[in-house]
């Protein structure tokens, strides 16, 4: 695996700290970062793929009269694909095939994947920083709904009220894994440092992370999901490490989680 060496910073003053953290000596090439986007890509979506030719095959072989119906047979899959069972194995999958691979991408001869992924601890107090600043947006987005109420869509609205504790910890844990290792973990520490810049990085990273959603959300929650993905940019920028995103990150989804799995409002 080819790598880009980056010299260390000779500064020394305590307000650079946060900043040399943030470069490590060796980081993913734009080609290679390129690459494993596309890889993850499919590895993500293919895991959809995996569910649904398995699950089709169960319905082949227990209920084998679908099969000459051939758009109930359709349907059926598609509906389980999208219940809630369906979207947790599918993270779950996810999940399998893409973390492994992850951290294989982010490996390199003289610098473990935690340094490539940026995995450093951040103090509390700055962390406690960034949950304020979710909570202003947690609180403007919800003033927001009250005078423009914003449609979950075909696919979220069905899971309200379900109570199922798969998809709860597919959505709260999972899912914030996986997406920030890959958005705000190995995507941010390749381009962070190219042209891009710090704003290039993070508009176009949450470009392409409202851009995976757009088939589960109307247009005004994709609205409201790229602003929380430059939150999340921003945090990582500020704090050097990808625990503040996957905390914020874990947050906004245990609070949705509560609000639709187990309350049921939308």
């Amino acid at each position: 695996m080819t790598e880009t060496t980056k010299q260390p910073s000779t500064e020394t003053a305590e307000s650079h700290i946060l900043l040399e953290t943030e470069q490590p000596k060796s980081v993913p090439t734009l080609g290679k970062s390129l690459a494993w986007l596309f890889v993850f890509a499919v590895l993500f979506y293919g895991a959809a793929v995996v569910y649904g030719m398995v699950y089709g095959g169960y319905l082949g072989s227990t209920q084998p009269d679908l099969i000459a119906d051939e758009e109930l047979f359709e349907s059926t899959i598609l509906d389980a694909m999208l219940s809630p069972s369906g979207i947790a194995t599918t993270s779950l999958l996810q999940a399998l095939l893409i973390i492994p691979v992850l951290l294989w991408a982010s490996h390199f001869a003289h610098q473990p994947w935690r340094e490539t992924l940026a995995f450093r601890a951040v103090p509390l107090r700055m962390l406690g920083f960034w949950v304020l600043v979710y909570c202003g947006y947690f609180v403007a987005q919800s003033l927001l709904e009250l005078v423009a109420p914003s449609d979950l869509g075909d696919i979220m609205t069905p899971l309200a009220g379900s109570k199922h504790l798969g998809l709860a910890f597919a959505l709260i844990v999972l899912a914030p894994l996986i997406e920030e290792l890959i958005f705000r973990g190995y995507l941010f520490t390749a381009w962070r440092h190219t042209k891009l810049g710090l704003w290039g990085t993070v508009i176009l990273t949450s470009l392409i992370f409202t851009s995976i959603h757009a088939a589960q959300y109307s247009g005004l929650l994709l609205l409201y999901l790229f602003i929380f993905s430059v939150i999340l940019g921003l945090a990582r920028e500020k704090t050097g490490s990808i625990w503040a995103p996957i905390a914020l990150h874990v947050l906004n989804n245990s609070i949705a989680v509560f609000t639709l799995v187990y309350l049921g409002l939308h």
